[in-house]
Formats: structure tokens, C-alpha cells, sequence
């Protein structure tokens, strides 16, 4: 399954359902994507197992994260470790980020754009009324999450405690505080 539209996108999986549904003890089907809702979709009803590469039964759940340097396997063995929406996916893609030591601080921001624009866009929240007052962080998190203009510049010039205190700050300014803490709290 590549980039198609809506339609084509849901027959899909209707006929991966189907055929996990009709496949033999022996048979192994593996589903690779990097569309969250695709995956999303396609999992659903199915139950996660713990991962045992000894029995073929299994069905279990694999997901790809890059560090920095190189990718890192995580089994997901229980639902509580999956998502359940594209939102909630790129929470614990940020909390990956902040706990793995390898992850360089830069690569939390493009993370942390892509929560608050969702969330702002859900919401119907402006950005101006966001940031309030202080514009500079709006800028900072997009320009450092999509320049390109010089790469042996340091951009960002914070770590990752500086990073997550500051993205804090600005939930908590226009008292979401709660929603921060409901998903990065799963990261401390």
C-alpha cells in the first residue's frame, strides 16, 4: 500500500482484513506502512500478543522509530503500548525522542510543531492567541522543524529539558497544563 487516495486506501483494507481473517497457522502476513491511519485501520480487532519469534500464531505488532542515527525495533505487546489516534502517535513519537539518548535535542521541535498546529487546527485555536505575546517560540519551533538554510548553523542551541520546559510553558500559559501532562507524563 503506497500514497493512494481515500477510496482505494479503504478497499485495501477491507481485502488485508479479510485475508488475515482466511490465512492458515502457517501463513505470516506482514503490513508495512508509514501511514498512521492506514495502520490504524487495518489493526483494528485485532488483539495484540506478546512477540515469540518461536510461534507463528502470533500476531504482533512492530514499529520502526528512528533515533538519529538508525532505526530502533519496538514489539508492541500490549494496547496500553500502541495508539489509538494519529494525535496520540506523535506524543509518544516526542516522548521516544526525549528519552532515547542517542536522538540529538533538534529533533524533538518538528514533533512539537506537529502536536500544537493538530491541536491548535482541532481546537480552532489561532496561534497568535497560543503563543500570546511571544511570538519568537511560534518561530522557533517551525523554523528549526523545516529550515534548511544552513546546516552547519546551530539553530537550536537548547537541550531537550530546555526544549520540553519551554513547550510546557505555553500549554500551561493558556491553561492546558492537563493535556500536557496526560501525554508527556508517560515520558518521566
Amino acid at each position: 500500500m503506497s500514497s493512494n487516495d481515500d477510496y482505494l486506501q479503504y478497499i485495501i483494507i477491507d481485502e488485508l482484513q479479510r485475508l488475515m481473517k482466511t490465512k492458515n497457522s502457517d501463513d505470516i502476513c506482514i503490513i508495512m506502512t508509514h501511514n498512521k491511519h492506514f495502520y490504524l485501520n487495518v489493526k483494528y480487532g485485532w488483539h495484540y500478543k506478546p512477540f515469540n519469534n518461536q510461534d507463528k500464531k502470533v500476531a504482533c505488532f512492530i514499529r520502526l522509530m528512528p533515533d538519529g542515527n538508525h532505526s530502533v525495533i519496538q514489539y508492541i505487546d500490549k494496547k496500553s503500548e500502541d495508539f489509538k489516534t494519529s494525535y496520540e502517535s506523535l506524543w509518544k513519537d516526542l516522548i521516544f525522542l526525549y528519552n532515547n539518548d542517542d536522538a540529538p535535542a533538534d529533533l524533538l521541535l518538528n514533533s512539537i510543531r506537529r502536536i500544537i498546529e493538530t491541536f491548535l487546527k482541532f481546537n480552532a485555536i489561532e496561534s497568535s492567541e497560543f503563543y500570546g505575546n511571544m511570538p519568537g517560540v511560534e518561530k522557533y519551533f517551525n523554523v528549526n522543524s523545516h529550515s534548511v538554510d544552513d546546516l552547519e548553523a546551530e539553530l537550536n542551541g537548547k537541550g531537550k529539558s530546555e526544549i520540553m520546559a519551554l513547550m510546557r510553558e505555553y500549554f500551561e500559559k493558556n491553561n492546558l497544563l492537563p493535556h500536557f501532562e496526560h501525554y508527556f507524563s508517560k515520558a518521566l
